[in-house]
C-alpha cells in the first residue's frame, strides 16, 4: 500500500491532471497504475505495426519517436520528456490501430503504464483527462508542423544552424553529439553534416572534436 501511494504521488506530481479527476476516477486509476524503472539495457523498441495494450506516461528520462526510410535513414518526429505522453500511443489505443512509428528510450526512465481499457474509459468519461490528452496532441501537431516547415523551406545548413542554436548547452556552449547522431536528428546524410560543420568551423563559429561541438562565437551563430 505504501509503495502504491508513493507511485500515485509521483504520478500526480508529474501529471497534475490526476487531481482534477473525480474521486471514483482517481480510485480506478490508482488501482491500475503501474510504475516501472526502465534501463537502456531492458528497454524494448516499439516498432510500426505493433499493438499497444498500455498507455505510457513518462516521469523521468527521455524517449524519441521516429520513422526509418527504406534506405535506413532516421527521421525524428518528436521527443518525449518528463510530464509528457506519447500521443501516437493514445491515438493507437483510442482508434484500435497499430503503432505507426518507432519509439526508442534514450535515457533510463521511470514510466507509468496504464491498461488501454482504463485509459479509454477515462478518456470517455472524464473531461479533464480528455482535455489533457487533446492538449498534448495539439502540442505535438504544432511540433510536426514545424518539422515539415523546416524540411520544406529551410536548406540543410539553415536547419543545422537552427539545431545548434536550440540544443547547445547554454552554460558550456557545448553539444555532445556525433555527426551520425546529428544527421539522424536532421534527417540527412552524415557526409552532408560533416561537410557543413567543417564549413561553419572555418567561419570561426564552432570548434569540432570527437563527439563534441563547441560554440566559439554564439553571437555570430545567433545572427546567421
Amino acid at each position: 500500500m505504501k509503495n502504491q501511494n508513493s507511485n500515485i504521488d509521483q504520478f500526480g506530481s508529474s501529471f497534475p491532471v490526476f487531481y482534477q479527476l473525480s474521486k471514483s476516477a482517481q480510485e480506478l486509476l490508482s488501482k491500475n497504475l503501474n510504475l516501472h524503472k526502465v534501463t537502456l539495457e531492458t528497454a524494448k523498441t516499439i516498432a510500426p505495426g505493433e499493438i499497444n495494450h498500455y498507455m505510457y506516461f513518462l516521469l523521468s528520462g527521455s524517449a524519441k519517436i521516429f520513422q526509418v526510410t527504406e534506405e535506413g535513414k532516421e527521421y525524428l518526429l518528436y521527443r518525449l520528456y518528463p510530464g509528457e505522453v506519447c500521443v501516437l500511443s493514445a491515438e493507437s489505443i483510442l482508434k484500435g490501430k497499430a503503432f505507426p512509428a518507432f519509439l526508442n528510450l534514450e535515457q533510463e526512465a521511470h514510466v507509468v503504464a496504464i491498461p488501454e481499457e482504463i485509459f479509454r474509459e477515462l478518456f470517455n468519461t472524464e473531461n479533464a483527462w480528455k482535455e489533457f490528452i487533446l492538449s498534448e496532441m495539439a502540442d505535438k501537431i504544432l511540433l510536426l508542423f514545424d518539422l515539415v516547415e523546416n524540411h520544406l523551406f529551410k536548406n540543410n545548413e539553415q536547419r543545422l544552424l537552427l539545431y545548434l542554436k536550440e540544443n547547445v548547452n547554454s552554460k558550456t556552449l557545448i553539444l555532445e553529439m556525433t555527426h551520425n547522431e546529428l544527421a539522424a536528428e536532421l534527417g540527412t546524410a552524415r557526409e552532408v553534416v560533416s561537410r557543413l560543420l567543417k564549413k561553419i568551423e572555418q567561419q570561426g563559429i564552432i570548434k569540432l572534436a570527437r563527439k563534441r561541438i563547441t560554440i566559439l562565437d554564439y553571437d555570430k551563430l545567433n545572427n546567421t
